[in-house]
């Protein structure tokens, strides 16, 4: 148990997740080109983790405004 989430022990909260993700997410990411995902590795302190996104979506937030004036 990590960052004082006891009900990441709890399997009626893990299987709602994965319900989330099936019902939810992957049909985001099948709507979306493969060459547009990226994959973040999400081991880490919360800021470790959100330094990680940034580093992916800032370059790509950059490419698309920078034009825009």
């Amino acid at each position: 148990i990590r960052e004082n989430r006891a009900d990441d022990a709890q399997e009626e909260v893990i299987r709602r997740r994965f319900d989330v993700y099936e019902n939810e997410t992957r049909p985001v990411l099948e709507y979306y080109p493969q060459e547009l995902h990226s994959s973040v590795n999400c081991i880490g302190a919360p800021a470790e983790v959100l330094l990680k996104v940034l580093e992916v979506i800032v370059p790509v937030q950059n490419a698309l405004f920078r034009h825009q004036k």
